[in-house]
């Protein structure tokens, strides 16, 4: 199968990410794969502006994929941010090629977004992210499939960590911004045993004001600002318990890495983290303090049930590794190809 894979730029985040990972699993199994964006750097990738949100330039980028949809003739395009779709959609249908959108986010809505609903598909993450799909893009619930992101088990799993002492670190990682609730969780963590320590992993806007937070809830002593570290994966089992206290997500990828990297997981119910870990992780109301305060309590005392969430998290979380996401798509890709014939 001759597949393409569209977005628009190679330095986009978890959407870059997640496109990597899925054309090196179809790869494996066998399927040839290019992926057009802008500025790549290796040999299967194509270079066009589709990052632009200029109608002009993006009207214009639009002659390359033709080109590349000629010269190519893939079986499938699968494309993965709105404003490149918009550029490949006239071509695909003048050519007969099956096209699928991946909805990554709760993009806020704009009236050219409705034109997502022309896909043969449209995958959203979980079932909560499928009703925004449904209401906000105006996409029939019967083109909608559910496949949520992956996870690399390989890089992120469990290690024997020797600790020097009996003392409880918890851990959160992402971005120091607002949505991520880490101001929150300061306040949470001030109520906590002091025994306990807190490892922040990321940067942003906000970390002098989380820094302050710290020093004004006289818990400086106990947290520590890592920054943005790239050896992520040997972080996580420093950790006996991981934290998401985000106020918004869709689909937090962190969560993934720390279950597949065996930790006891509590995060805030938004998005699509309830389906994510479904029966293996502790799921609480944001922003509720003396929730989260009790939860974690408890938690830090049970040393068994820590345990014990720490394995139904590993094996949740193999349900998605890349593999398993990969021959989702490939499943899909099939059923669009035989219903286009």
């Amino acid at each position: 199968m001759k597949i393409l894979l569209v977005a628009h730029e190679k330095d986009a985040g978890g959407v870059s990410s997640h496109i990597i990972s899925l054309s090196k699993e179809l790869i494996k199994f066998g399927h040839q794969v290019k992926i057009v964006w802008h500025t790549p750097d290796e040999r299967d990738q194509v270079s066009l502006p589709l990052h632009s949100k200029d109608p002009v330039s993006l009207f214009l980028s639009s002659f390359g994929l033709l080109r590349l949809l000629k010269d190519f003739s893939p079986d499938v395009v699968h494309v993965h941010s709105r404003m490149p779709f918009l550029a490949v959609l006239p071509w695909v249908k003048a050519l007969k090629i099956p096209v699928i959108y991946t909805a990554h986010g709760n993009y806020s809505p704009h009236r050219l977004s409705k034109l997502i609903s022309f896909a043969n598909v449209v995958i959203a993450l979980c079932s909560a992210h499928q009703i925004y799909v449904t209401n906000e893009l105006g996409v029939d619930i019967r083109k909608i499939r559910i496949v949520g992101n992956g996870v690399d088990i390989e890089k992120f799993k469990p290690k024997q960590i020797d600790k020097a002492n009996k003392e409880i670190v918890i851990g959160l990682v992402g971005r120091l911004v607002s949505a991520k609730g880490f101001s929150f969780f300061l306040k949470v963590f001030s109520y906590l045993p002091i025994q306990t320590r807190l490892v922040i992993v990321g940067d942003g806007e906000l970390r002098e004001v989380l820094e302050e937070d710290a020093r004004n809830l006289n818990i400086s002593s106990r947290v520590i600002f890592m920054g943005k570290r790239d050896d992520i994966e040997d972080i996580y089992p420093t950790f006996d318990i991981f934290c998401l206290p985000s106020i918004k997500e869709v689909y937090p990828l962190v969560l993934f890495e720390a279950m597949s990297s065996g930790l006891a997981c509590v995060a805030s119910d938004v998005g699509c983290v309830s389906e994510m870990g479904k029966n293996s992780i502790i799921v609480l109301p944001k922003s509720d303090l003396s929730l989260w305060v009790k939860s974690l309590l408890r938690l830090i005392d049970d040393g068994e049930g820590r345990q014990s969430l720490s394995k139904r998290a590993l094996e949740r979380s193999k349900a998605f590794s890349w593999e398993s996401v990969a021959k989702r798509v490939e499943e899909i890709y099939l059923e669009v190809i035989k219903n286009e014939k």
